[in-house]
């Protein structure tokens, strides 16, 4: 790994639904939609920026705000 690398931080549900201004049950229900996928750490759904990103991306217009 290169030293100037930054290591991405990743959004747990709840931080992810508070960004959007959308509930929990819906980050949920989109992840089992297969519409967002997560990074499972142990039983932990958590979110990485860029598909963050490439979900807004892909049109999903009832989510505001971004992940970063």
């Amino acid at each position: 790994m290169e030293p100037n690398e930054q290591i991405a931080r990743l959004v747990d549900v709840n931080e992810l639904a508070n960004l959007w201004r959308v509930s929990p049950h819906t980050i949920r229900a989109w992840v089992q939609q297969k519409r967002l996928a997560p990074t499972r750490i142990c039983r932990r759904l958590l979110f990485h920026p860029d598909e963050c990103a490439r979900f807004l991306a892909a049109g999903n217009r009832d989510a505001q705000g971004e992940c970063q």
